[in-house]
């Protein structure tokens, strides 16, 4: 049932999502100012890859962190250490 939830969501991503007003212009600024950035998500990489293709902002991102690069869930810092020992 889990597994079909997360199909139901990327599905509907696809055709969805959108971004915030001022977000593209925000991170093209921090990309000129050389400022690293960092998605870190307890969600499946199959969803985060979903979120990043679709808005087409994975360019902007040096390091991308899912739920199976880390061993521990949400409120457990492991996921931000493995982000920023990469």
């Amino acid at each position: 049932m889990a597994e079909r939830k997360q199909q139901l969501f990327r599905a509907a991503a696809r055709s969805n999502l959108e971004l915030l007003d001022g977000v593209r212009d925000l991170l093209s600024f921090l990309d000129d100012e050389r400022i690293a950035k960092t998605v870190v998500t307890s969600a499946p990489q199959a969803n985060l890859d979903v979120v990043v293709e679709t808005l087409d902002i994975g360019g902007h991102f040096q390091v991308l962190i899912a739920e199976e690069d880390a061993t521990h869930g949400k409120r457990h810092p492991e996921g931000l250490l493995v982000a920023a020992s990469a």
